[in-house]
């Protein structure tokens, strides 16, 4: 496919050769002696088949090869014998899928729930959190799973999933099965975890679009989130676990969230995590909270592990791009006409300035937490960062602005907050306002970058503290 262009023979360029007579057009990868990209493959042919059955026409594949056409290490792929399986709903999730995913619920012993973002809505949350207590589950829930805020209802519920799962003893045993649900999480270690351990994995999800980039879902069932969880707690309820799996998970949970709230009272988070996470404990019950990409969604990720009842978070994932998310979060503000919290860094509020013009029409308050260190703080934490020179001016771009004159043109009022302590107060005082608020707390990029490295770690340390021997006891 290299060569597609150059003037090669049999090498025309086939993608679209049906034109509206497919239901999609597609080219395979070439083939690879990799294990991922056999995965990758087999679950695009299997999205294609179900493509097919779902829409009744031809689903058009092309299969490219490069020569020679035999890659080497090409018998090593024999393991690879299980082929992912779809199945597209019908008004509900397919019987059939249910059953199978029940099937392998029924035979782990080390169950993991991964909610990502946009796992759960409001109505279905509860029926996940139910599929967690019956399986003995453990929930690592994204900050914008839609499982956080809420009573676990017996379930183990888990925030601060780089803490938890970049702790060595934690990291070092897996799941004998996950059950997967949303998009990919925001955790690097919980991401880095599964691609480790390569678990099977089911999916339930909404719509036959695969949100697996690792291709790990050897079942994906389509239908309806809590309608699927409700049938398929019903189908493993009574079945016994492994409770030492739970237990030790519990632990790490809990030290997690000691740990957090150590750091937090004794000045041991950087300005910005403080920030984001008083912002956050400060909104009101039934609140919207939007968390932009880049850093600040981390920050929502590993610290905001509390908030008040029913709070629901918002996050632009999946291309996670900075465009367009302070009117993204206008926009739901608008349709909600709840209270909402945007937290957002500098260089993402200035992609989307003109969205500011919106906040004159929100039917309820608006707080933007501004968090501004001069450019994209996210790359001091990058390898990148060692080499400043390309750095700054290519990645980091610093732009030197005054956000105030902003929140003037738009006629938005304006708070600088110098601690944590501030942002609560702001919050809160701007809740009762019932008015637009521009809160923006000035930082340091490098500060930001050894703040959260160190913060992290401490979490590390004290999961491993509380709960690396309890893993050590739990039968692999």
């Amino acid at each position: 496919p290299d060569v597609r262009h150059f003037g090669a023979a049999q090498t025309i360029d086939q993608r679209d050769l049906f034109g509206r007579f497919a239901a999609e057009s597609a080219d395979l990868p070439v083939p690879s002696a990799s294990p991922a990209a056999a995965r990758r493959m087999a679950a695009q042919v299997a999205d294609a088949l179900a493509l097919a059955r779902s829409r009744r026409m031809p689903v058009h594949l092309n299969c490219p090869f490069d020569e020679p056409l035999h890659p080497a290490g090409a018998g090593s792929l024999a393991q690879l014998a299980e082929i992912p399986a779809v199945w597209p709903a019908e008004a509900f999730a397919s019987e059939f899928g249910i059953q199978e995913a029940a099937r392998a619920l029924n035979q782990a012993q080390r169950p993991l729930i991964v909610a990502g973002p946009e796992a759960a809505s409001p109505l279905d949350a509860l029926a996940v959190l139910d599929l967690g207590r019956v399986s003995g589950a453990p929930i690592a829930a994204d900050v914008a799973s839609g499982l956080r805020y809420r009573s676990p209802r017996g379930a183990a519920v888990l925030a601060a999933s780089d803490a938890i799962f970049g702790a060595p003893g934690v990291a070092r045993l897996g799941p004998d099965l996950v059950i997967s649900l949303g998009l990919v999480p925001t955790s690097k270690a919980l991401n880095a975890y599964l691609a480790h351990h390569a678990p099977p994995v089911v999916r339930l999800q909404s719509g036959l679009r695969r949100r697996d980039p690792d291709a790990l879902a050897l079942r994906t069932v389509d239908g309806n989130i809590g309608d699927a969880c409700r049938r398929l707690a019903a189908a493993v309820s009574g079945f016994p676990r492994e409770p030492r799996w739970q237990r030790a998970f519990q632990a790490a949970g809990a030290a997690a969230r000691a740990s957090l709230d150590d750091l937090d009272r004794t000045g041991g988070l950087s300005l910005e995590a403080a920030a984001s996470r008083a912002a956050l404990a400060a909104m009101p019950p039934g609140s919207v909270a939007m968390f932009s990409n880049s850093l600040p969604v981390r920050y929502g990720d590993l610290v905001c592990d509390a908030a008040r009842e029913g709070v629901r978070i918002l996050a632009n994932r999946g291309a996670n791009g900075i465009d367009g998310i302070t009117s993204t979060a206008l926009g739901a503000a608008a349709v909600s006409g709840k209270p909402l919290l945007l937290v957002i860094g500098d260089v993402a509020f200035l992609h989307d300035l003109g969205g500011l013009y919106a906040m004159r029409h929100a039917r309820a308050p608006v707080v933007i937490l501004l968090l501004d260190n001069d450019g994209g703080g996210i790359f001091s934490l990058l390898p990148i960062a060692g080499h400043p020179e390309v750095c700054e001016p290519l990645c980091a771009t610093p732009h030197g602005l005054a956000p105030e004159h902003a929140a003037a043109l738009h006629g938005t009022r304006f708070h600088s907050c110098r601690s944590a302590s501030d942002v609560s107060k702001a919050v809160e005082s701007a809740c009762q306002a019932r008015s637009g608020h521009l809160l923006v707390v000035k930082t340091d990029r490098q500060e930001n970058a050894a703040g959260y490295r160190s913060a992290l770690a401490a979490m590390r340390e004290r999961v491993q503290r509380a709960a690396g021997a309890l893993f050590e006891e739990v039968p692999a």
